[in-house]
């Protein structure tokens, strides 16, 4: 089906079937799905005719950098940090949701989409920031932009399958899971002319194992958060999805078992393996020590891993970070699940010794600090 025309288009329409449909109040967020399957579907078939071949046979010069942690935990902030080191390759927004014709079409389409956004006054609904499709993107996200049954992102696409897809393709991934991400991860390192990657996906926290398979001196930075502020966060992260993003029904979707369970089982399934990675290929960053003291949590992160070069990025790292310090934090309100929430998370609690809602927990936002998104 991949050389079949209109295949992706084939292949969206089974995946709606099966995941239950789309409602009328949820088509105007099909519309972009249906213009990429069907009105620039020539550039998908044009691409698999010029770089299918180059794909499968490019292989990485080095392992890549996996930044791992949950959603909300800072992850995208120490992405756009790392990203000011151009020995490094990262993937971007445009990769992330246009991944077939990425080889193709970034370069040509860029400048004119961000003209676009720009003219438009378009908005980053996550991160609370202009749009720009040079931004940080993940390969989960472009795991299901490819239009694969495999992508784990159909389950926020259709949140009352959310735990279905997640058990499926997070955390009881196989092999025709890992065939087709490193199909996507060679396309992102031709993208970055074969320079070491960075990828950020949050998923990628509960699936160590897998990578370490297809990435056996894969480097891994593990961020961590105040439970309390990723629940409050994720809260509002779950709002945006409902009402922007998402295609399925979602009037029996439970938003606070959701993220209860999620979190839950991705940071277990992350706790369960980490002791796969070699010592000296991961590092454990908290979240108030990064947007405390960046610069000297990024030197520490790059001395531990023995990341190259940090020297030749260090200005332009802390020149970023010096642009962030007016990023207006969001504040959470009083939680009224803080007990249940202190009960089911108490491992994680406890691990990185957090103080539970019982004690005097400091939320984070009496002062003004740097900070990804809440």
């Amino acid at each position: 089906m991949k050389y079949l025309p209109l295949g992706s288009f084939v292949r969206l329409m089974v995946i709606i079937a099966q995941q239950g449909g789309v409602p009328a109040r949820s088509i105007m967020h099909l519309l972009p799905w249906l213009i990429k399957t069907i009105l620039l579907e020539p550039f998908r078939l044009l691409e698999l005719v010029i770089f299918e071949r180059k794909i499968r046979n490019h292989q990485l010069k080095e392992d890549p950098i996996f930044i791992l942690g949950h959603y909300r935990s800072g992850t995208t902030f120490l992405y756009r940090i790392l990203m000011q080191n151009r020995q490094l390759g990262y993937m971007t927004m445009l990769q992330s949701v246009a991944p077939e014709f990425m080889l193709l079409l970034e370069k040509p389409l860029t400048p004119l989409l961000e003209m676009i956004a720009k003219i438009f006054k378009m908005r980053n609904h996550f991160h609370r920031l202009p749009l720009s499709w040079d931004f940080p993107g993940e390969d989960d996200v472009g795991m299901t932009a490819l239009v694969t049954p495999l992508g784990s992102q159909w389950g926020v696409m259709f949140p009352e399958n959310f735990k279905d897809q997640f058990n499926k393709n997070v955390l009881n991934t196989n092999a025709s899971w890992l065939n087709q991400y490193q199909y996507l991860v060679r396309k992102i390192s031709m993208a970055a002319n074969g320079k070491q990657l960075v990828l950020k996906s949050p998923p990628n926290t509960a699936r160590v194992k897998e990578l370490l398979k297809a990435y056996p001196n894969a480097k891994f930075i593990y961020i961590h958060r105040n439970p309390m502020d990723v629940y409050g966060s994720s809260v509002q992260f779950w709002d945006t999805i409902l009402r922007e993003y998402v295609l399925g029904r979602s009037s029996d979707f439970n938003k606070h078992e959701t993220i209860l369970w999620q979190y839950e089982k991705m940071i277990s399934a992350y706790l369960d393996q980490k002791y796969l990675i070699p010592e000296e290929n991961l590092t454990e960053v908290a979240y108030q020590d990064l947007i405390n003291d960046p610069s000297a949590t990024v030197e520490s992160i790059f001395r531990i891993l023995k990341i190259k070069g940090y020297e030749e990025s260090r200005y332009a790292m802390d020149a970023f970070i010096e642009t962030q310090r007016t990023y207006e934090k969001l504040k959470h309100k009083n939680n009224p699940n803080a007990k249940e929430i202190s009960i089911r998370w108490k491992k994680i609690f406890d691990h990185w010794s957090y103080p539970t809602p019982q004690t005097n927990h400091d939320d984070g936002h009496t002062a003004k600090k740097l900070s990804e998104i809440s």
